[in-house]
C-alpha cells in the first residue's frame, strides 16, 4: 500500500475532513503504512499535493486549507 492509498483508505471511513496530523495518527493506529521518513507529515502532505497537481483524477480533495477528504 502506498502513502496515498493509506490516506484515501482513512479518509473514506472518516466522518469528517482531516489534516495531515490526524491522517498520520489514523494511518499509524490502523498500521496501514510503515513510515521511515524523519517527518512523515511532510511525506503525507507531499503525496496529497502531488495527487492534486497531476492530470489524473484526484483521489483526495482539499475541502479547506489543510483539511482533506476522499473524492
Amino acid at each position: 500500500m502506498t502513502i496515498l492509498e493509506a490516506c484515501v483508505e482513512v479518509l473514506k471511513t472518516a466522518d469528517r475532513p482531516m489534516n495531515t496530523r490526524e491522517l498520520l495518527d489514523a494511518i499509524n493506529e490502523r498500521k496501514l503504512y510503515a513510515f521511515k521518513a524523519k517527518d512523515p507529515m511532510k511525506v503525507i502532505s507531499s503525496a496529497i499535493r502531488n495527487n492534486l497537481k497531476t492530470g489524473q483524477p484526484p483521489r483526495i480533495s482539499e475541502v479547506d486549507k489543510g483539511r482533506f477528504a476522499a473524492v
